[in-house]
This record gives C-alpha cells, structure tokens and sequence, in this order.
C-alpha cells in the first residue's frame, strides 16, 4: 500500500543556496516518472531517524520513526508519541526482496506492467517548495480511470524520498495524510530497539508476478473483474481468510474469502471507509461464504470486485 510504504526517510544535509539552484535546474529535466522510479529504490535503501505526522480526517497522529540498513537487510521501528497505540518493529527484511508495486514502477519490469503507471495514471510535476526544512517537487498523481484513487507526493530535490503524501478522494478532496515534521539522516549506526510491547511484522516474500495467471488457474477461486492495470501480488492466509492480493504499482486491495454461519440469517453488506482505506463485506447468496475487500481504492471498485467472484468447476 503506498502511504505505509512511503513512511522513509530524508537524505543528507541542507543545500546551499548554489547548490539549490543546481538541483532545481535538475529537478526541472527529470520527468515525473522519473522521480517515482527514483521513489521506488530510495526510499528503502536509507538511514534515517525523524518524527512524522499522520492526519485521517480530524485526527492527528504522531510518530517516532527510525530506519535502518543493517548488511544488506531492512529494519524499521515506529514508536507512537501521542496515543496508547503499540511500538511496531519490523525486522530482516532484504533489500533483494522486491515489492510487487516497486517491480511495476521500475525499469526493466517486464512487457506491459511498467506501462501500467502510466496508463492509468497521469503523472505530472506540479511546483517546488520547502517540507522539514528540505528542497522538494511535488508530482501529482491523476487517476485516469474511475477505479482508484489520486497522490499528490511532496518529494526530497535531492533523493526522491517522499517528504508529504496525501491520497485523494475521486472529488480531489485529501483522504489522509503523511508528513515530516523533522528527520536526521545518515548516521551509520541506527539499530531499531523495540521494548515494551512492540510487535514485529513479518513480510511474506512477494509474488513473481508472471507467475500470477497459472496461480489464479489453479484457485479455486478468483474474483472475475478487477479494476484495469492491477496485477496479482500475493496469495495466502494472513488470519482474515483465504486471500488475493492486487497491485496497480501505486495502490494495493486484498480479497477475503472465508465461511459463514450458514445456520444463521444472511447478514448485510456492509462499507467502512478510513481515510484512503476502504472495507467492504458481502454474504454470498450461493455458497456460506463471505468475500470482503479491503484497500485504498473507491468503494464503487472495491463493491464491483466482491460482485464479481467466480468458483472454477470442482470448487467447494
């Protein structure tokens, strides 16, 4: 999902005023593109400490955040600074391991995903300004289609690495959003320490996306529309049921499906949205089955992709 996966860090110190020229003129033949595959490597590859905010409607968050690069793996700590919520630690990640949505922005993806951005998407840099006192673009991000969201993403002049992410309803109107307030970068020593109660989060290794269709073949299920431009990621039980995972590159869903009560009545559908994050629940009529979507895109999509489940023949 983007606005967790943006959750990075800065890169090196203030420019001076000759070297901000030279930066902006270089900020200026970059295309947008550009900055967001330069996005997809940069923003994991860094050590960094900062604290960040984290706005859903009304409510304001605020975090502690360090990231480290410990030979060659990725460790990640977040500490809440205003609310009883838990320390979250995620820990061994490798940096070979590439993310499904990084393998589409990225040159080399293979024969149609690397379009996808931008097909479905249009991607334009839209001014300059100042965000946790660094030099940054903003690049937006317009869906061309009704079946996602939009991103307005306030990046660092020097690294791509993201400063401010807001995601953006159909009307334009910011959802949530992710900034800085302040960061130090680049000390060599930074080692995540998790007490209390911290969890950590374990990452299952992604999908190889070309392996997708036979998987979904040989399912025996498959939801039979997802929006277009959005490719399989992952397949598995995370503790919410069976489950299919989908990337545009950008944004992320996962389908549900798990049994039901087939004694009890047929309970509603049902929608929740939190800020970009939409969950929406159907009963199937025909099987004691539940599907559910959960993800950051529009609750009309998320309602036509829990319409559309298929069963292939001998499923039970």
């Amino acid at each position: 999902m983007l606005t967790r996966g943006l959750i990075q860090g800065l890169l090196l110190a203030l420019l001076a005023v000759s070297g901000n020229a030279l930066a902006a003129q270089a900020a200026g033949e970059r295309s947008a593109r550009g900055w967001l595959e330069q996005m997809s490597y940069s923003h994991r590859e860094l050590n960094y400490t900062g604290v960040v905010t984290y706005q859903v409607g009304d409510r304001l968050s605020t975090f502690r955040i360090t990231h480290s690069i410990t030979d060659g793996r990725e460790y990640e700590y977040l500490e809440p600074l205003d609310s009883n919520g838990r320390e979250l630690a995620r820990s061994g990640h490798s940096l070979q391991c590439v993310h499904p949505a990084d393998q589409i922005i990225r040159p080399g993806s293979s024969p149609g995903q690397a379009a996808a951005i931008d097909s479905y998407y249009e991607l334009a840099i839209a001014g300059h300004g100042r965000v946790a006192g660094r030099d940054s673009v903003v690049i937006r991000i317009t869906p061309r289609d009704a079946y996602r969201l939009g991103y307005r993403l306030v990046l660092d002049q020097q690294s791509a690495l993201p400063l401010k992410v807001e995601v953006l309803d159909e009307q334009g109107r910011v959802l949530e959003r992710f900034q800085y307030a302040m960061v130090e970068i680049g000390a060599a020593a930074l080692q995540p320490g998790p007490t209390g109660d911290a969890i950590e989060v374990t990452h299952a290794e992604p999908l190889a996306i070309a392996a997708s269709q036979r998987l979904l073949r040989a399912r025996p299920w498959r939801p039979s529309w997802v929006p277009p431009g959005f490719v399989l990621a992952q397949v598995g039980d995370n503790g919410a049921g069976d489950g299919l995972s989908y990337t545009d590159g950008l944004a992320m869903f996962s389908v549900f499906l798990e049994r039901r009560d087939a004694t009890q009545p047929l309970p509603p559908e049902a929608a929740m949205r939190r800020g970009a994050s939409i969950m929406y629940t159907r009963p199937l009529t025909e099987r004691p089955l539940t599907v559910t979507v959960v993800g950051e895109i529009p609750p009309a999509s998320a309602r036509a992709v829990a319409g559309s489940i298929a069963f292939n023949p001998g499923a039970h």
